[in-house]
């Protein structure tokens, strides 16, 4: 969070790709105040608004919003166009395939994980990063564990 709120300004835009409030919400969540850019969070499942948690979720929604001054806070995957035209799926979760989520263990997110498209995705829960410009501003995530983009084959290569 300090390198995010050293490097981007108020003509920046941030989307965190979720798991902001690991901790305590008082201490954790104000983090994303600090960076004077645009900031997006799509939630992820450790944070307390994600959908996975019910009912007990939805009361935290307005909580997010007002102490980390979001732009918007997203709670189930968006797509995002990118300056140079691309369409980004972005997700909290990657693809099922891609945490080996095929196992004997019910998947409990597979309602929430992006659907294989052919879309490039942008996920919390892989190493690697992307940054692009969004309509000429930076694409940064604020977590140590960066974003990843993954082309998929097309439909006439399956």
């Amino acid at each position: 969070m300090n390198r995010a709120a050293a490097v981007l300004g108020p003509d920046d835009e941030l989307w965190h790709l979720g798991d902001v409030a690991l901790g305590y919400l008082d201490s954790s969540l104000t983090n994303l105040a600090r960076i004077p850019a645009d900031v997006t969070l799509v939630a992820g499942n450790h944070d307390r608004c994600h959908p996975y948690n019910g009912k007990r979720g939805e009361r935290f929604v307005e909580v997010y919003r007002a102490r980390c001054q979001l732009r918007d806070l997203v709670l189930a995957n968006t797509s995002l166009t990118l300056a140079n035209g691309v369409e980004v799926q972005v997700s909290h979760f990657p693809f099922a395939e891609t945490e080996a989520v095929a196992t004997s263990r019910p998947d409990k997110f597979a309602q929430w994980r992006p659907v294989d498209d052919g879309a490039v995705v942008s996920c919390r829960h892989l190493p690697g990063q992307v940054r692009v410009p969004v309509a000429g501003r930076k694409l940064v995530q604020a977590h140590h564990r960066p974003t990843v983009t993954r082309p998929h084959a097309t439909s006439a290569a399956r």
